[in-house]
């Protein structure tokens, strides 16, 4: 029996990757792109990027959308998100940028299939922070973005069983008021030392605020 309150992944059906993606972002255009049906979180309105434009590029969806269900190439990824997971399967690139599809090259990111059948949790772990339930972390930090832009970020964690799930937000600030929290990105959290980082994070925001630098 299933401990996490989070639907099960999403099956991915289609002949090509390109239609295993369509079809994720359809459903996810209904259930969190569109305003309609996205929800608020501690009831300010949450502002998500519909642009599909990148550094002079027009592409097929969203630029956030693709960063949400894609992976950065690193070399501290020894192992694969997806090990012993269907995904790996049906998986094209295997991580490396380079394979990944031409519009994600741009980005310099993976489509990860891992991520995309994961990715309609981010209306749910919403709703499980609004709901405050038992296993939601939320904090904020102050960090740096690569501008050397100051920023404040709001992170909500769902962790219960299998299942580790991040949100990320930048807030949004006015006269001291927080107005809304913009969308960044969301994931599901797989290597130890980030799992580690994230608690130390959390247990260090229960005390004063943490000041770190975005990757």
């Amino acid at each position: 029996m299933k401990l996490s309150k989070l639907s099960p992944p999403r099956q991915l059906h289609g002949a090509s990757i390109l239609e295993k993606i369509n079809n994720i972002f359809y459903e996810f255009n209904e259930i969190f792109i569109k305003k309609e049906g996205r929800p608020y979180l501690n009831g300010k309105f949450i502002f998500f990027n519909i642009s599909t434009k990148y550094k002079g590029r027009s592409f097929s969806y969203p630029e956030r959308f693709m960063h949400a269900c894609s992976i950065i190439e690193k070399d501290t990824h020894t192992m694969f998100p997806c090990n012993n997971d269907i995904s790996y399967e049906l998986c094209h690139n295997k991580c490396q940028c380079n394979q990944a599809l031409d519009e994600f090259q741009v980005i310099n990111r993976g489509e990860c299939l891992y991520r995309l059948a994961r990715i309609h949790w981010v209306p749910e772990v919403i709703e499980l922070a609004n709901q405050k339930d038992e296993r939601i972390r939320a904090w904020s930090q102050n960090e740096t973005d690569s501008k050397k832009n100051k920023i404040r970020k709001h992170y909500i964690r769902y962790e219960c069983g299998m299942d580790d799930f991040l949100i990320i937000f930048k807030e949004d600030w006015r006269n001291k008021t927080l107005v809304k929290y913009d969308f960044i990105t969301a994931f599901p959290i797989f290597l130890k030392h980030n799992k580690e980082q994230y608690d130390k994070n959390y247990a260090k925001f229960k005390k004063s605020t943490v000041v770190t630098t975005v990757p």
